[in-house]
């Protein structure tokens, strides 16, 4: 019996917990967006929001295949579609924003 010249492994929310900690990162850096900013919006208007951002922008192939490429600048035209629902369309706060999320997101996942 020969031995397998290689083996993959599928990280990707099989061995390693992308999504399950999703959700936990966004309630964390949008209440301490919303806190910091003195954002009017309440956090469940301002997640929900989110949710359907990220379903038009991930639900397109075009725009998936290339938010994978660069997730960074994928996460960064979410959240700036999503602030601009609220009137915010500084780059500063829109990275701010994503940056942490994406900070804090790798800080949990498992």
């Amino acid at each position: 019996m020969s031995q397998p010249k290689a083996i993959l492994f599928d990280l990707d929310d099989t061995l390693i917990k992308f999504d399950a900690v999703g959700k936990q990162a966004w309630t964390k850096c949008l209440t301490e967006f919303i806190r910091k900013y003195q954002i009017p919006e309440p956090f469940e208007m301002l997640y929900k929001e989110l949710q359907k951002v990220k379903q038009w922008y991930w639900g397109d192939p075009e725009r998936h295949r290339k938010g994978r490429a660069n997730i960074k600048a994928a996460r960064r035209e979410v959240v700036s579609l999503l602030l601009k629902e609220i009137g915010i369309t500084s780059n500063h706060l829109i990275y701010e924003l994503a940056d942490r999320y994406t900070a804090y997101h790798w800080e949990c996942i498992t």
